[in-house]
């Protein structure tokens, strides 16, 4: 495979994305990313597409101390256009790059000590009621702020207190 076949090809993805499966613009820019990316720490001269490629671009970003996460993304992109080789029967076998990774993050959350000051706190104004509410109904739930914001009235079952989100 030539790195002008290859390019071909590419364009050709992308046309396909972007006509046949109605993928938005800024997909297809993701993938244009992500190809020029790949191009950059493999050369442009790539005769063949395998595992030890794909192996030199993870290697070679990292080298660059591309953090895992951004590695990841380059990685969907063109794990995208590695399966629609195989699907265009391009490839003869299925490549695929495996994902770097990551540290899950945990979200800091209120300690008991923060939560008992949130639920033992006497509101006195209305403004302090509505948001002490607003707090409570958060905490209890687990519900995004956005949809607490939005709730409709409708979409509340106190006989069952159930809320519909």
């Amino acid at each position: 495979m030539s790195p002008l076949f290859l390019n071909r090809l590419f364009e050709q993805f992308c046309k396909e994305k972007l006509y046949v499966k109605n993928s938005s613009h800024h997909t297809i820019l993701f993938y244009q990313q992500s190809f020029s990316t790949f191009k950059k720490f493999v050369g442009e001269n790539i005769q063949e597409l395998n595992k030890s490629v794909l192996n030199e671009f993870i290697l070679n970003m990292r080298e660059k101390e591309i953090k895992p996460s951004t590695c990841n993304v380059y990685i969907r992109g063109m794990n995208s256009f590695l399966s629609w080789l195989h699907e265009n029967e391009f490839l003869t076998e299925p490549l695929k790059i495996k994902q770097l990774k990551i540290e899950q993050r945990v979200m800091k959350t209120f300690s008991d000590k923060q939560l008992k000051a949130i639920f033992s706190f006497k509101p006195k104004s209305f403004t302090e009621k509505r948001i002490h509410a607003l707090l409570c109904l958060l905490i209890d739930t687990g519900i995004r702020i956005s949809e607490a914001l939005t709730l409709k009235r409708e979409k509340i079952d106190f006989d069952n207190l159930l809320l519909t989100v």
